[in-house]
């Protein structure tokens, strides 16, 4: 019966954390040791940026370049060029945007990838007059073709131009570069006219032999020839105008932002130096770190559990101790006995293990939707590898072996070396047994409580850090806003007044759809990457001469430039701190007015200075090179802004301790005086009077009354973005949240054992000590004495343990102090409770041993 139940105790015990441990390394195994498709030889494929010592910035890399670098280097096997793209997909029931890339035709040999169908690019097809011609993803493909093989040939409408299918690319490549999106069609760059200003980003093959550091002094060179011979291409952004400042002076310090720590001097007078980086890196070092931490706290919860199981076979071995003696008196070897014990115990894990692997089947089906859910992005690619492989496996039986190996032969050692004359002489009915055996099984669940506590406090500080950390539309009543993002084709809506006659008659259709309260629109949404996020700004005060006007750009990153309608910030709610919103008035080419944030005014204006009336002269457009296609070195010291409000910061979820980026709003009808561009892609925001997502049918009927071929975006709510935007905290809590319960659930579960044995083992006494008229309260204290003394040990040192556990948190918490008091308090109490009403059940039970039958106790 004992046997029976123990062995049935102890499979429990070891499948819950079998389940989670092969399900968090599964998640390892897809995000940081699965090797990632593409790129191929990841090792020699880069991401290259130039980055402007001068303005501590990245510089605009331009097509031109682009040829003179690929033409003259000498370190790469491939350099490709590439640039993101919005394409109209005409025909089938209705249009459709989708996003994808120009490229130099060699950028598919750079990163390694081959069609499954057809070809990739043809270098004659990026020169001009070359047939229009497309790559398709997989995905694409499938969805929009139902994978039909005879493709190759197809003409497809794209932007309202005809394009030759003449390839598909294999399921796994997404063409993902860093942050950007994933992709879905690809066509060549055309190398002439206007194109070869163009800003483009660039992937570079490194040859087999070459080096970073050798890459980098090659390039360092041919910037500086390429400066010599086409000084134009080299001038840099200009944040100064009209003179403020001597070109030529000396460039300040800037942070290092060469892996290689080496700046040459001719480089940073000149402004301009190369750096390479990871195409993708996988998972960031975020969740990187995270997932370390995850596996962490599984092995902690293993640890608990394997002490519990220790602690099970302690016992086992203690009640077959008469039976030990008496096998050792008739001759078998300890060596046998410790096999015996050790095949036991090894059978018993593997019993576990297996059920706990049958469990984690499920466990790895939960994970990946929680993350797929929650980060959508980040684990996109890793979706088909988080599963049990032969990496999990492997890795889970190892563990479970060298689990047995460590906990379960100190018992089987203990229990083949019993004292022959005490375990004969009792018979089975001693009362106590040996001081070492009872110190090392109350060490064990004095680990297991630290552990716990550990695990608890930091769970505690990640849940209270999450409920701090709200998301940055958290404030705006998000639930009632519905969102959906326009773009414009560039045939059909070629000039300003196209643009703008779209726009007006789309949104005054929409203010008067039936429950909708407010419309406006925006350009750039939290967190959106655009070519208008950098810009340099130059504050003028009309008073001063203009050498002694300040122009610069902040910490912490150029100013946002937000085009938006005259209603955006009250659809959105976004608070006026001071002066007024935009009116219908503004809405014209001029005058030109702005409204900017807190920060903008922080970063900008002396402390008690009013920015009312203050003009703001956009100077350069000077944006990361991946996105921007505007006109390299926009100059625009004619277009003055005048400051007509202020409205409250909203920061992204990774500016939580960090001041808001400066941002600037400006009307929609300005752009075109501001950035030399009109703006044909924006976000439509609609506030319902409830239930936002009913609205989409509507909307969708509205833009197609205007123009049936136009597409729209996939509607999304703002409180769907804003839960997103604290998506990655939530998940680590929630997963953080389930080990800390099953470690202290196992911590439980192990007190109550031992003090459930405790009672056991001293039935004679207890019973002894009742006849001789001890109290109930008497015999509740000696047990629940033992109980607090393991509790009381457990705390403190799980106490020392957490204290320099909060130096690895201070990177996931925000708004709590990694040493918070009520955390530090109130989660070793909570724990303490658990245990001692572990404790409780059985010194109930010893208070309740009939003297009479616990001296015939056997």
């Amino acid at each position: 019966m004992f046997a029976s139940a123990f062995g049935r105790l102890l499979r429990v015990r070891d499948s819950r954390p079998c389940q989670y441990f092969p399900s968090i390394f599964s998640v390892l195994s897809a995000t940081l040791l699965r090797e990632r498709p593409y790129p191929k030889d990841p090792d020699r494929v880069f991401w290259m940026i130039l980055i402007d010592l001068k303005k501590g910035m990245l510089a605009p890399q331009i097509l031109s370049n682009y040829l003179y670098w690929r033409d003259h280097n000498q370190v790469f096997e491939h350099l490709a060029a590439w640039r993101p793209g919005t394409f109209i997909l005409m025909g089938g029931e209705k249009p459709e945007r989708i996003t994808g890339a120009y490229v130099s035709a060699n950028y598919f040999w750079s990163v390694g990838v081959q069609a499954v169908l057809g070809r990739t690019f043809l270098p004659e097809e990026n020169h001009p007059g070359s047939e229009p011609v497309c790559v398709l993803s997989n995905g694409l493909w499938k969805r929009r073709f139902g994978s039909d093989p005879n493709i190759m040939g197809r003409r497809l409408t794209l932007n309202g131009e005809g394009f030759t299918v003449v390839g598909i690319l294999p399921p796994d490549f997404s063409g993902r570069v860093r942050d950007s999106q994933a992709m879905e069609l690809w066509v060549p760059m055309v190398f002439e006219g206007k194109n070869l200003s163009q800003r483009v980003g660039m992937i570079s093959r490194l040859k087999p032999n070459a080096t970073l550091q050798q890459a980098r002094l090659n390039m360092d060179l041919l910037n500086l020839s390429l400066k010599e011979q086409y000084p134009e291409r080299m001038d840099g952004p200009v944040y100064v105008l009209d003179g403020a400042a001597d070109p030529s002076e000396e460039a300040p310090e800037v942070p290092q932002y060469r892996s290689d720590g080496k700046i040459p001097r001719a480089d940073r007078k000149g402004g301009w130096v190369v750096d390479f980086f990871p195409l993708n890196p996988g998972a960031d070092d975020y969740w990187q770190n995270a997932f370390y931490l995850l596996q962490c706290a599984v092995g902690l919860v293993l640890l608990i559990a394997c002490a519990n199981v220790a602690n099970l076979l302690l016992a086992r071995g203690a009640v077959r101790q008469e039976e030990i003696a008496v096998r050792i008196a008739l001759g078998a070897g300890r060596l046998r006995l410790i096999r015996q014990f050790f095949t036991e115990g090894l059978l018993l894990a593997l019993m576990g293990g297996g059920l706990g692997l049958v469990l984690a089947v499920f466990g790895c089906n939960f994970l990946a939707a929680v993350m797929l859910s929650n980060t959508p992005g980040l684990f996109e690619y890793v979706q088909r590898g988080i599963a049990l492989n032969t990496r999990v496996l492997g890795f889970t039986s190892v563990s479970a072996l060298l689990a047995t190996v460590v906990f379960g032969l100190a018992p089987a050692l203990r229990a083949s070396n019993p004292d022959l004359q005490q375990a004969l002489k009792a018979g089975g009915r001693s009362s106590t047994e040996g001081f070492g055996l009872l110190r090392g099984r109350s060490l064990l669940v004095t680990l297991e409580i630290a552990t716990a506590l550990v695990l608890l406090i930091g769970t505690g500080l990640m849940i209270k850090s999450f409920l701090r950390f709200k998301g940055p539309y958290s404030d705006l009543e998000p639930e009632n806003v519905v969102i959906t993002e326009i773009t414009l084709d560039n045939n059909r809506y070629g000039t300003l007044a196209q643009i703008n006659l779209y726009w007006e008659a789309l949104l005054e259709r929409m203010v008067h759809l039936p429950g909708v309260r407010s419309a406006g629109a925006v350009a750039n949404l939290l967190g959106d990457m655009s070519w208008m996020n950098y810009v340099g700004v130059t504050v003028d005060h009309p008073t001063l001469p203009v050498r002694d006007r300040r122009s610069r750009v902040p910490t912490g990153g150029a100013p946002h430039c937000n085009p938006i309608t005259s209603d955006y910030l009250q659809t959105m709610r976004i608070p006026l701190h001071k002066g007024r919103y935009f009116s219908e008035q503004d809405m014209k080419p001029a005058p030109a007015v702005a409204i900017v944030n807190e920060s903008f005014v922080k970063h900008f204006f002396a402390k008690d200075e009013d920015p009312l009336g203050k003009e703001i002269r956009i100077t350069h457009v000077a944006d990361s090179s991946l996105l921007a296609d505007a006109t390299p070195g926009t100059s625009l010291s004619d277009v003055p802004y005048s400051i007509v409000g202020v409205v409250k910061d909203l920061k992204s979820n990774w500016e939580f301790e960090q001041d808001a980026k400066s941002e600037m709003y400006f009307p929609y009808v300005q752009t075109l005086e501001a950035f030399k561009r009109p703006m044909r892609r924006i976000n439509i925001v609609v506030r319902a009077d409830s239930a936002p997502l009913r609205l989409v049918g509507a909307i969708r009927k509205t833009v197609s009354a205007i123009d049936a071929d136009q597409p729209i975006g996939l509607p999304v709510t703002l409180e769907q973005l804003d839960s997103e935007s604290v998506a990655s905290q939530k998940t680590l809590t929630f997963l953080a949240g389930i080990f800390a319960a099953m470690a202290t659930g196992l911590a439980s579960i192990g007190i109550y054992g031992v003090m459930a044995y405790f009672v056991a083992r001293r039935t004679r006494e207890i019973g002894i000590r009742v006849a001789l008229g001890a109290q109930v309260s008497n015999v509740l204290w000696l047990v629940l004495g033992d109980g607090l003394k393991l509790v009381l040990a457990g705390v403190g040192l799980g106490l020392v343990g957490a204290f320099n556990l909060t130096r690895i948190l201070s990177s996931y918490i925000f708004g709590v102090s990694p040493t918070d008091l009520p955390t530090f308090v109130c989660v070793p109490l909570l724990l303490s409770g658990v245990a001692l009403a572990a404790c409780y059940l059985p010194a109930r039970r010893a208070t309740k041993v009939d003297p009479m039958v616990a001296l015939r106790y056997e």
